[in-house]
């Protein structure tokens, strides 16, 4: 689900792709793009989940399948003079390493890997652990948990974003 609301001439739509390899076409139900212009400034937010992590990787194909089209998707919203804002259920651990979230703890799984080479391989970064970035990101409780755990941008658009906040509702 993707909530907006429209206010100060701000417009925004969904940004739809055609995926060109038939076996990745799951993937038009794995995330939306919705994009926003306001006066000069035009801005690409795509939100995403990516399936979980099992131990023997068994998502392993699909969830690359994913960040592959993903890839060519940032790529053309790039070109097109998109900044890029990326948040979603990505379903991995990151440690704090490389790239990681400062004050997480070590754990790393393939998902998390996964991730961490899509972000450094588009030249984004994760606004988790930075001080604009406030909130429960992945919590479980009360039949109930979050589904947004990371939050990404372009490097060179990470000053633009003042605020994110994950409540616990």
């Amino acid at each position: 689900m993707v909530y907006a609301r429209q206010t100060g001439g701000v417009r925004y739509r969904e940004k739809k792709f055609r995926i060109r390899k038939k076996e990745n076409r799951h993937v038009q139900n794995e995330r939306v793009w919705m994009v926003t212009k306001s006066g000069n400034s035009k801005w690409a937010c795509g939100f995403v989940y990516i399936a979980q992590q099992k131990r023997n990787d068994e998502f392993g194909q699909w969830n690359d399948s994913i960040y592959d089209v993903l890839g060519e998707e940032v790529l053309k919203l790039k070109n097109e003079g998109y900044k890029i804002y990326m948040a979603g259920d990505f379903n991995g651990w990151v440690g704090a390493g490389r790239g990681g979230v400062p004050g997480n703890d070590a754990r790393m799984n393939r998902n998390g890997e996964r991730l961490i080479g899509f972000l450094e391989a588009h030249g984004m970064k994760m606004l988790n652990g930075t001080a604009c970035c406030t909130g429960l990101f992945s919590r479980h409780g009360h039949n109930s948990a979050t589904l947004l755990d990371y939050v990404c941008v372009l490097d060179e658009d990470q000053k633009l974003v003042k605020r994110v906040v994950v409540d616990e509702h």
